[in-house]
Formats: structure tokens, sequence, C-alpha cells
């Protein structure tokens, strides 16, 4: 090997180490998988496929759906760690009769409007018990039911109301930014959720609003 081949194989060295050790980020949005992002046709599938393609990346890869438009959704489950959820636009379940043709609100496959799977778990050092990492709900955008009206009934009638966002044995949880609204149940129900940031955003309930207390 002489002088010249071992200074190019350093060279290649100290360009291929960073790639080797830096995270990736890939984006991705539900127009990519046929969203409409009018606010009035349903993008159910088309986010959970958007989900499914953040499914299929590697481990160390942050997957971040961006929601720049207004969107209309049944359930919207997070299959892995390290996704962000960046709602800059408008996002909102269908509504009530639609929501639970997808979801029964008889019996409710998912307790919330946005939640997450459980995945792999394991037990901590501190023995809590987590399935997931890094998730994140940011942007400057609007999480919300739509004809809040229409959730009424079931406080009197003690039927099925879903929360906004729901989320089971996550480590690492950041929600900033975004702003919560008529929620028909909880705003943000969190439960064994470990190193959990929940700063700068809003919570909207005015007096249409199914849920005021929380």
């Amino acid at each position: 090997t002489g002088p010249l081949e071992m200074h190019l194989k350093s060279i290649a060295w100290a360009f291929l180490v960073p790639v080797c050790i830096s995270a990736a980020t890939v984006t991705v949005k539900p127009e990519d998988f046929g969203a409409l992002g009018n606010g009035k046709s349903d993008d159910t599938v088309a986010i959970a496929s958007a989900l499914d393609s953040c499914a299929s990346l590697p481990d160390d890869t942050e997957c971040r759906l961006v929601f720049d438009s207004s969107y209309l959704s049944g359930p919207i489950v997070l299959k892995r760690s390290k996704t962000t959820l960046e709602v800059n636009g408008h996002l909102a379940m269908l509504p009530r009769r639609k929501y639970c043709k997808i979801n029964s609100c008889s019996e409710p496959l998912h307790s919330s409007f946005i939640s997450n799977d459980a995945g792999d778990c394991e037990t901590l050092a501190d023995e809590y018990h987590t399935c997931m990492s890094d998730v994140k709900i940011v942007g400057e955008g609007t999480i919300s039911s739509t004809n809040p009206w229409q959730w009424w009934p079931c406080k009197y009638t003690n039927c099925w109301r879903p929360n906004l966002l729901g989320f089971n044995s996550i480590k690492n949880v950041e929600i900033t930014g975004v702003t919560f609204k008529d929620a028909p149940n909880h705003n943000i129900r969190m439960v064994s959720c470990v190193s959990s940031r929940l700063h700068d955003f809003v919570i909207t309930a005015p007096y249409i609003s199914p849920n005021t207390d929380g």
C-alpha cells in the first residue's frame, strides 16, 4: 500500500464516521399516501399508511409525519419509537357517527383519537414498564374533535367518549406548541409514561366542549 492510497483511505474514513454515528430523520406527509387535506374528506387510510411507512424504517431513524393542511381522521395509532407528529394545520376527528363506524363506540378498540401501540416492552431499572420511546407531538396547529355538540349526550347517558390524546408506557414524550380543542373526554391522558416534557401548548375548552375539566 502506497502513501497516496493510505491517505485516500484516511480521507474516506473521516467522511464515513460521522455518517455512521448520526441519526437520520425521514419526513413524510399524508398527501404522499393519498390524503386530500381539505378538511372535508376522510383521510384515515392515508394517515394510517403514512404511519405504516414509518414502522418499516430502521430503529435508529426518526419518522416525522407533517400535517400542514386540514385533515379528518379516525383513530391515529403510533406504532414505533422515534415518531414525531408535527401538526401545523388542523388535525380533527371525524364527526361522531363516522368515527364510531371505524372505532366502535360500544366496544372501542382505541380509547383515544391519537394513541400508541404497545410495541416491544421492557422494564427499566426504576421498575417502570415502557413499550416505546422518543415520541413527540409538536407544531403550531390544532388537534380537535369535530362538531363537539355530538358528544354531549354521552355526558348524561354515560356512553363512551374518546380522549384527544392517550399515551401508554412511553419513555421520553414531548408535547409542545400545539392546541388541543373541544375534547370529547380528556384532552391528554398519559399512563405509565417516563421522562415526559409537556410545555408551551394550549388547551381550549369553551362552553360547547363536551369536556371542560382537563
